[in-house]
């Protein structure tokens, strides 16, 4: 290898050099705004975790006050029937011959309720 040569290696090493450097900080910098956008994520996240949660509880409520609803409006249909056979044993065209209230019935683990 000539002096000339041995120049231009080193010429180009020194080039390939400050060009990784930039590189590099470039890279940290990257780095770094990444640090900081996944912290504000992770908060983000934290947020939005303890609203679901504040939403499933909420939710829940509103099942079981749905529920209690729906079982309510049951209890009136079924009150309402019993009173209006009671009166008059014809539903329609069909006729009953006697009335149950609430009729319940079971065998082994097997249980019915008849309205």
């Amino acid at each position: 290898m000539t002096d000339d040569e041995l120049k231009a290696l080193v010429a180009s090493l020194a080039v390939d050099s400050k060009n990784l450097h930039a590189a590099q900080r470039v890279t940290d910098e990257q780095i770094k705004l990444n640090a900081i956008t996944q912290k504000a994520t992770d908060e983000q996240m934290k947020r939005t975790d303890e609203q679901m949660k504040r939403t499933d509880e909420k939710l829940e409520r509103m099942g079981i006050t749905l529920g209690n609803v729906t079982n309510n409006q049951g209890d009136v249909a079924e009150e309402f029937f019993f009173n209006s056979l009671a009166n008059d044993t014809h539903l329609g065209s069909i006729h009953f011959d006697d009335i149950e209230k609430n009729g319940h019935k079971r065998r082994g683990k097997t249980e019915e309720e008849y309205d």
